[in-house]
């Protein structure tokens, strides 16, 4: 049993400890040792709707089915968790995803979410400013967007 924020997830101790290394040293030397023993996990760095996506792959190898803009944001979220659950194939796919949704949209998500990690208001100023510049230049040249996006899906 995993708990996610109080929502609560059944996945298979054997699946988790396959595909993940991390997710198996919680469960095996966690505060239940006992193969035996239905392990309870508490995950408290993902949002839910975002471990939905990570167990998805874990299990099916692949994204859950989104439209593009919500599976870039999606992606965006999965790339910031990937590395603390050592699920490499998920990294790739999440960077296949981002790179092939490149536009000024995304772009501003993006440059939001950073933001909000900045330490004071300053710095979070800062870049949001040079960020916005950014998505000017973007938006004024689609042509390269287009031609970033075309290289990236052959």
């Amino acid at each position: 049993m995993i708990n996610v924020y109080g929502k609560r997830y059944n996945a298979h101790r054997s699946i988790l400890n396959a595909r993940s290394l991390v997710l198996m040293v919680k469960l095996f030397f966690g505060p239940t040792m006992d193969y035996d023993v239905v392990a309870h996990l508490r995950i408290d760095d993902v949002e839910p709707r975002v471990f939905e996506a990570l167990l998805h792959f874990i299990y099916i190898d692949k994204l859950p089915e989104i439209d593009d803009y919500d599976k870039a944001k999606m992606a965006q979220r999965l790339h910031a968790v990937v590395d603390r659950y050592d699920l490499q194939g998920l990294k790739v796919i999440c960077e296949d995803v981002l790179l092939g949704n490149i536009d000024a949209r995304t772009v501003a998500d993006l440059s939001q979410e950073l933001a909000s990690k900045c330490k004071n208001e300053a710095d979070s100023a800062i870049l949001i400013a040079e960020l916005k510049d950014h998505v000017k230049v973007l938006e004024s040249s689609s042509g390269v967007l287009d031609d970033l996006n075309k290289q990236n899906k052959n």
